[in-house]
């Protein structure tokens, strides 16, 4: 009887292994939900299994508003985004890449230029506290989702760079808090939606290099906030609405390369803060209003390859422009001296060179005579020759603005002369408020770069200021450190790609966080180790060799970026909590100055 108990023991074992294993295979979801734990790793799900199964183990954040981010996920091709950490891989999506949540829900989405293909689940609609939606630069395909519509909170919508097509919904024009709108270079179509004209906070509307068609609609002119106004390489028709003459903080207006016709609108002379003026490559008539001679803010004025007639108006020498390409018109230029010799001050001049014909001066009539009567001679109106001009691109003729200051070069690269302005002695007057420590300050006057460590680039202090030259990337580091911190200085990019100032950054520079003037982007990045992901950006025309003031202020997660005393940017990004501050240069000639960095109380 031992011997027989012995035998069967080991044959015992193995059934229940046997059964241990089929257990396994017919109910594997069930085990592994009691062997893992929410903060141990998964196996990224397969393709066949549902959001709402992975939700149901996630607890930071609704389940609605999971099962959106593992919509996208799926929809999007997430197995070949180039950074996709986190997701799939963990219950907690507030970790993954480009997901930042605040109050237990997700607040920011910034999966811009990730390689996601596919479209756009509409499940995203739910992600009810989103501020921040950024999935441009990707190779999306499909229509926008009219559930975005739905998005209340919502701030900023970059959507611009991807393969989107259908139209755009006009319930967009109900996200009452949105500042930044960005559909741009896509394949959309239809018109654009009047509702949009309800956008009262928005500053920035970029819908550029689409297929859309109709009129500009005259709502546009109700936005108040609007400081660039983007509709360039469309297909719309009809006239410019006059109500644009309304947008009084608008700084740039591109309308080239549509088919828009009748007269430049007289009403835009009102724009007082406008820098660029893009009309070229429509069909415009009339000739050029005398009001726009107002505009002494005007740098870039474009109205070349339009039916334009009639004498440029005398007002224009109001106006320092740095360019004026009124070429392939049929403009004449007034002969006159004065007239002539403004022309010749324009850096870059593309022109008619048809002299308008002079205006004959009667002859005074002795007293007691008749004056013949003179019919007026008809005066030959030359055609300007069209020679072949090879015109830059759009993007191109964005990034090309060069000021005269440029003319200013001395071996072996450009030079900056800083304009000092004189000291005034404050009216102290007594106060109970803690002065922000002050971390560093240097205005370069001491003629040395003391407390400075360079990597890469040839760094100087030619006795008032601090330059740099790079061909690729460089980097100058300050000793002292700071976390929540105010940091600014003036940076001026003489020729090149980028300049900035970076801050919270390693030893070496090389971890940081910045704040950079891009001219091969067209804007100025708040980046993450600056050829990493960029936190967010503010399209802008970064002119060479201005003095621009960039402030950044770092308090937490934080983080404000501010242009010329106004803020332009804001992120939340925990990576870095402490660091140096330094300067940064890219395949480029820069200037700095002035730079501090102060505590905040």
């Amino acid at each position: 009887m031992m011997e027989w108990k012995k035998r069967q023991r080991p044959a015992l074992g193995l059934g229940v292994f046997i059964l241990v294993v089929l257990l396994l295979v017919a109910f594997p979801s069930a085990l592994q939900g009691r062997i893992l734990s929410d903060s141990e790793p998964i196996h990224p799900l397969p393709a066949d299994v549902s959001a709402a199964a992975f939700c149901d183990s996630v607890t930071e954040i609704p389940t609605a508003e999971c099962q959106a981010l593992v919509d996208l996920y799926n929809w999007t091709n997430g197995d070949s985004w180039t950074t996709k950490t986190g997701w799939m891989v963990t219950y907690a999506p507030c970790s993954w890449y480009g997901v930042t949540c605040s109050s237990d829900h997700v607040t920011w989405l910034l999966l811009n230029s990730n390689n996601l293909s596919g479209s756009i689940p509409s499940s995203l609609g739910s992600v009810s506290n989103l501020k921040s939606l950024r999935l441009d630069s990707n190779q999306l395909t499909g229509s926008i989702p009219r559930s975005l519509g739905d998005l209340s909170k919502l701030e900023i919508l970059a959507l611009d760079s991807n393969q989107l097509t259908g139209g755009i919904p006009s319930n967009l024009g109900s996200l009452s808090n949105l500042t930044y709108l960005s559909l741009s270079w896509n394949q959309l179509t239809g018109s654009i939606p009047t509702s949009l004209g309800g956008l009262s906070k928005l500053w920035f509307l970029w819908l550029s290099g689409n297929q859309l068609t109709g009129s500009i609609p005259s709502s546009l002119g109700s936005l108040a906030n609007l400081e660039l106004l983007l509709l360039d390489g469309n297909q719309l028709t009809g006239s410019i609405p006059s109500s644009l003459g309304s947008l009084a903080k608008l700084r740039q207006l591109w309308l080239h390369d549509n088919q828009l016709s009748g007269s430049i609108p007289t009403s835009l002379g009102g724009l007082s803060n406008l820098v660029v003026l893009g009309l070229s490559r429509n069909q415009l008539t009339g000739s050029i209003p005398t009001s726009l001679g107002s505009l002494t803010a005007l740098r870039y004025f474009y109205v070349h390859y339009n039916p334009l007639s009639g004498a440029l108006p005398q007002s224009l020498k109001n106006l320092a422009l740095d360019r004026f390409w009124f070429h392939n018109t049929n403009l004449c230029e007034p002969p006159d001296a004065a007239f002539q010799a403004w022309l010749a001050s324009i850096p870059n001049l593309q022109r008619t060179g048809v002299l308008c014909a002079p205006t004959a001066t009667p002859t005074p009539t002795p007293t007691g005579q008749v004056s013949p009567t003179r019919t007026p001679s008809a005066t030959a109106t030359r055609t300007p020759t069209r020679t072949p001009t090879r015109t830059p691109t759009r993007q191109a003729a964005k990034r090309a603005f060069l000021p005269i200051i440029m003319k200013q070069r001395v071996a072996p690269g450009p030079t900056y002369t800083p304009t000092r302005t004189p000291t005034r002695t404050p009216t102290r007057t007594p106060t109970r408020t803690a002065t922000p420590r002050v971390i560093f300050s240097d205005d370069f006057n001491d003629g040395d770069l003391a407390g400075w460590t360079p990597n890469g680039g040839s760094w100087s202090n030619p006795g008032e200021y601090m330059q740099a030259a790079h061909t690729t990337v460089g980097y100058n580091v300050r000793s002292e450190t700071g976390d929540n911190s105010v940091y600014e200085g003036t940076v001026i990019l003489l020729s090149g790609n980028a300049a900035g100032l970076i801050f919270r950054a390693s030893a070496d520079g090389t971890s940081n966080y910045c704040a950079v003037l891009d001219a091969s982007a067209n804007a100025l990045r708040l980046c993450v180790n600056h050829s990493g992901a960029y936190l967010n950006y503010y399209p802008m025309t970064v002119e060479y060799g201005r003095p621009y003031r960039i402030k950044v202020v770092a308090d937490g997660s934080k983080l404000d970026v501010y242009l010329d005393g106004v803020k332009r940017l804001s992120a939340e990004d925990t990576r870095y909590t402490t660091g140096k501050f330094g300067a940064y240069i890219r395949n480029g000639d820069a200037v700095w100055d002035t730079l501090e960095a102060r505590a905040l109380p």
